[in-house]
């Protein structure tokens, strides 16, 4: 019986299953994978797996709904003459670099060396000759760390539609535990971004901060959790590290007399601490759930008149 990767994922229930055996090496999307790779070295394709499938090979795991990959324009010429109609077939009409695997409708998409990456704008940072810039992982051949890395940043830094890539790059330095010095690897143009980023991973063990006016904390405070309504409405509550607190207040409470803020210490939340790009593309701490109390260890009344 064929398998169609499109419905499995369109089903709440199914594509959670197939998360799961994704994070285990297991899968259709797996199992799609490593038969795409023996079709195109079968081929005498040269290739790097670029996007999410690239970050998973270095230790990110992310689910995803499609396999990235990179290669020469040549190569892809070479798929289009050699694969289509042999297990692949254009993803829709007049399609020339997205496809999709005849035997499980898994997406394909391609991006040729050469391609800039983000806004698709000339910029010192492009995609690399597959033969380049790449390591081989459980045997996939994925685009290097520095170069998947110098990639994300370049794409979030100048396409507003591709924040996730910077929280990729936020991850990968928690993970790797990436310092200051690795940017000496990265080209010029990503440097200064990527330099922030790993101050802001840094202060993850820090405390972060989250502001209240007094009668909503009076409502809550003997209550063993606490939750915004922006947890309901954006999955998440809004916090700050200490330097970014000033603005907050600034741009949000201009109108209180008073607040309440409250300093959370990262390492007791029993919820999910999630730093990511918000208000100006700047990296914020988002908590992913309820803040329970024993992770509040501090409030600072605050007069701001």
């Amino acid at each position: 019986m064929r398998t169609d990767f499109q419905k499995i994922i369109s089903t709440p229930v199914a594509a959670y299953e197939e998360g799961l055996r994704f994070f285990m090496g297991q899968g259709t999307l797996n199992e799609t994978l490593r038969r795409v790779v023996k079709d195109l070295e079968y081929c005498g394709i040269d290739y790097s797996v670029v996007g999410a499938v690239a970050l998973n090979q270095h230790g990110y795991r992310r689910f995803t709904e499609d396999i990235d990959l990179l290669l020469t324009r040549e190569g892809l010429e070479k798929f289009r003459n050699e694969l289509i109609g042999k297990g692949y077939y254009p993803a829709f009409e007049g399609a020339t670099k997205k496809f999709r695997t005849t035997e499980e409708n898994v997406t394909v998409e391609i991006i040729t060396a050469g391609e800039f990456p983000g806004d698709g704008k000339p910029k010192p940072v492009v995609f690399p000759n597959p033969e380049e810039s790449t390591i081989e992982i459980d045997g996939i051949r994925a685009v290097s760390l520095e170069k998947l890395i110098e990639l994300k940043l370049a794409s979030g830094i100048t396409a507003p539609h591709r924040l996730k890539d910077l929280a990729d790059v936020q991850e990968l330095i928690k993970i790797k535990n990436l310092n200051v010095d690795f940017a000496e690897k990265l080209n010029p143009f990503v440097c200064e971004k990527y330099l922030r980023i790993t101050k802001s991973s840094r202060r993850f063990k820090m405390k972060i901060y989250h502001i209240v006016l007094p009668e909503v904390w009076e409502k809550v405070k003997d209550q063993k959790f606490y939750e915004t309504d922006s947890l309901a409405s954006e999955g998440f509550i809004h916090c700050s590290f200490a330097d970014q607190l000033e603005a907050v207040l600034q741009r949000y409470y201009k109108g209180a007399e008073k607040v309440l803020i409250l300093t959370i210490d990262a390492e007791k939340l029993t919820s999910k601490l999630v730093e990511e790009p918000s208000t100006n593309n700047e990296i914020y701490p988002h908590i992913y759930g309820q803040i329970n109390r024993a992770a509040i260890v501090e409030i600072e009344e605050r007069n701001l008149n």
